[in-house]
């Protein structure tokens, strides 16, 4: 977790100092984005929603600068990062207000990679907060060697979970 503050601290300290010397304010946010940091680092991921009632969709883009998710007990990167972009089921009292059908009905929602970044962060959190009885520890997740060899695979190729 440190070594990911780190990074993140490091990435944005030279983002500032780029456009310092680039003549770029922070209310000008389109020559901010052309930075070479995030000309390496950002992506797009890709949030759809689908009625399953009246077969309706929705999407809507979110840029960011890494993918951050829970191991939670998984063997391998690949495997946690089949989990994080698998499609959820929204039912019972997570249910989606849909516009056309003007009821709340089940829905599924799933995130993808719109469009890859030249180096793709991936934040592992190893630990998540669970609370018990106003402790803030959490379960471990398992990590092997293979994780990180899986983690180079072609992702030029696009990605397939």
């Amino acid at each position: 977790h440190d070594a990911h503050e780190l990074m993140r601290c490091l990435l944005a300290s030279l983002d500032e100092e780029w456009g310092a010397t680039n003549g770029a304010s922070d209310a000008d946010a389109s020559c901010r984005t052309c930075s070479p940091v995030h000309t390496l680092f950002d992506t797009r991921l890709l949030y759809s929603l689908r009625c399953l009632q009246c077969d309706s969709s929705w999407s809507r883009p979110e840029q960011c600068s890494e993918l951050s998710f829970p191991t939670l007990g998984r063997s391998s990167l690949i495997c946690s990062l089949r989990h994080h972009f698998a499609p959820e089921a929204l039912r019972g009292d997570a249910k989606y207000y849909c516009a056309c059908c003007c009821a709340l009905t089940e829905a599924t929602r799933a995130p993808r990679l719109d469009a890859l970044p030249s180096i793709l962060v991936v934040h592992v959190q190893r630990f998540a907060a669970v609370r018990r009885g106003g402790d803030g520890l959490g379960h471990g997740a398992s990590s092997d060697d293979s994780a990180c060899a899986e983690a180079h695979v072609g992702l030029r190729g696009g990605l397939d979970f």
